[in-house]
């Protein structure tokens, strides 16, 4: 029998995974046969009765040996004469790359249209390039399908009438994104935000307020309440509390409903938290509770805040009152048995953690703040069974898997595994180089492995971050004294 080129059956399996969830859209795929490389020519129906449709082509590799960027994105490499190629088309154009490596594949997109703006004179300088996917681009999921019509459409759009049947096709596309993206927002109470987050926000953003431009140009309706909150709500998510503050400031509140009149004055207060003015945040905190002394979050808040200046006696009483009013406040269990561990009193903050693994087995900060508790009791074993518990579920880049990590790699440098230890650590900082927390405990592990130069450079690293750390501070005298 002749030989199956390997080459031959990852990209048939690519290009048939691609193939089985278009047709599941109800789209039109035809393959195509052209040795340059687009795989497939698709149809999407506009008006099935009179057979008017929009068109795409699709460029599809497959992959048994995908590279992933430090922020866990999927990082692809061509020659750039496949850019030239492309631009020259008078259909848009998408990327599909298959990682064959997951259980059942997946697929990340990119368009390539919008990869092309502004960057054709800087390709004549360069032989290759790389696209890093969108987390939010896997062909899958219902947003993409909806995200690709929206490229198609815009890429169309020049001489429809908005109030043609075409334009309310792409008016009606165009809120199904924002429907999407507004269900990708979480709760807004306070997050700590990693530079892999900031990046998917920053992507959010500029997809919506992409689409909020197109609707002020077309229409002249005024966004609803909830997609001025969520768009003030998502600067606040990137770090920019100045511009998530303008926002805020522009909605009327005279008529807002009581639910959205309390997420413009929770923001408000929120970003004097996220800026660091603890005083004003909590002056804006105190007074909310005035106005809403049953919301258990605000209470939670406040303990956190003064867990963070260590007030501690008021954090307790916080956090106590939270769980008083909402038993599953479980952020409030998570703060208060830190509070507790924090002040020594370790028996308290287990009880209460265990009365928060009860309501939740599986809550993250809950197991955090508890595996955190058993390092303090030196149960370094228990310590290191529920971080490996938490880093199966968790995503190695995300803010609960750093804190994660940061906590496994400082108890397995409490049993002698520098080894295991050191590889965490350096993990860790690849996804963030400037968390001061990895920096810290890394200079220490340096420390133990006698690696004294090095622990120096990594702890001199991190006061520059902050000069007032104590455990950087210590550290830098112990290594100075060894050397």
């Amino acid at each position: 029998m002749p030989k199956v080129n390997n080459t031959y059956n990852t990209e048939r399996n690519a290009v048939n995974y691609v193939i089985s969830i278009l047709q599941k859209w109800n789209w039109v795929v035809e393959e195509m046969n052209q040795d340059f490389g687009e795989d497939l020519y698709v149809k999407i129906p506009i008006d099935e009765e009179i057979g008017t449709y929009n068109a795409f082509k699709v460029q599809i590799k497959g992959t048994k040996s995908p590279k992933y960027n430090q922020h866990n994105q999927l990082t692809y490499s061509f020659k750039t004469e496949w850019l030239k190629h492309w631009a020259n088309h008078e259909n848009p154009i998408f990327l599909c790359v298959v990682d064959l490596t997951q259980k059942d594949g997946i697929c990340y997109w990119q368009n390539i249209n919008e990869e092309l703006e502004d960057k054709l004179q800087k390709l004549n300088e360069q032989n290759t390039y790389s696209i890093n996917f969108s987390y939010r681009n896997i062909l899958s999921s219902p947003y993409s399908k909806h995200k690709i019509s929206t490229f198609v459409f815009w890429f169309y759009k020049d001489g429809y009438d908005v109030t043609s049947k075409k334009g309310k096709k792409i008016r009606s596309i165009v809120e199904k994104n924002i429907k999407y993206i507004l269900e990708e927002i979480p709760e807004f109470l306070y997050i700590e935000t990693s530079d892999t987050k900031i990046i998917l926000w920053n992507e959010i953003i500029e997809e919506f307020e992409t689409l909020l431009q197109w609707l002020r140009k077309h229409t002249e309706e005024e966004w609803p309440i909830d997609w001025q909150i969520a768009r003030g709500n998502l600067y606040f998510l990137v770090g920019n509390p100045s511009k998530s503050l303008e926002i805020f400031s522009q909605i009327e509140i005279d008529n807002l409903n009581q639910e959205n009149l309390f997420a413009v004055k929770w923001m408000y207060a929120l970003t004097s938290f996220q800026i660091g003015d603890f005083e004003e945040a909590n002056r804006k905190m105190e007074l909310l509770i005035e106005e809403y002394p049953d919301k258990s979050i605000i209470y939670s808040h406040l303990g956190i805040l003064h867990r963070r200046i260590k007030n501690y006696q008021k954090a307790i009483s916080y956090h106590k009152k939270a769980i008083e009013i909402n038993e599953s406040e479980l952020d409030s269990y998570a703060s208060l048995g830190g509070c507790y561990r924090d002040i020594r009193k370790l028996n308290e903050a287990e009880n209460i953690l265990e009365r928060g693994l009860s309501i939740d087995p599986n809550h993250s900060a809950v197991l955090i703040a508890t595996a955190a508790l058993k390092k303090s009791m030196q149960k370094y074993q228990d310590a290191i069974f529920l971080y490996e518990r938490l880093l199966l579920k968790q995503s190695l880049n995300s803010v609960e898997g750093i804190v994660t990590q940061i906590g496994y790699a400082a108890a397995l440098r409490k049993i002698g595994n520098f080894e295991k230890s050191k590889r965490i650590y350096e993990q860790v900082l690849t996804f963030e180089p400037n968390n001061e927390y990895a920096l810290g405990g890394f200079g220490w592990l340096l420390i133990d492995m006698k690696d004294f130069i090095y622990a120096k450079k990594i702890l001199g690293r991190g006061l520059s971050i902050n000069p007032k750390s104590p455990v950087l501070l210590n550290g830098l005298k112990r290594v100075t004294q060894l050397l």
